[in-house]
């Protein structure tokens, strides 16, 4: 009987072990996935919130200085 309780323990702490790795990877992923090269500009002294919105239709396209 307490061989059984060891090897069902030993299969939930590897299933568990493999979704924290995986989870890491992901969360990692993603941030990594989320950053751009892109820079503004902001006045010195300047005090409020920003917002930056993507790929709105009909918008000119920005300047964009080298690649």
């Amino acid at each position: 009987m307490t061989r059984n309780l060891k090897y069902i323990f030993g299969i939930i702490l590897a299933v568990f072990g493999i979704i924290v790795v995986f989870g890491l990877i992901v969360a990692l992923w993603s941030a990594k996935s989320s950053s751009t090269n892109d820079i503004y500009l902001i006045p010195e002294g300047f005090e409020g919130n920003i917002q930056v919105n993507y790929n709105v239709a009909g918008a000119p396209s920005l300047e964009k200085e080298g690649k």
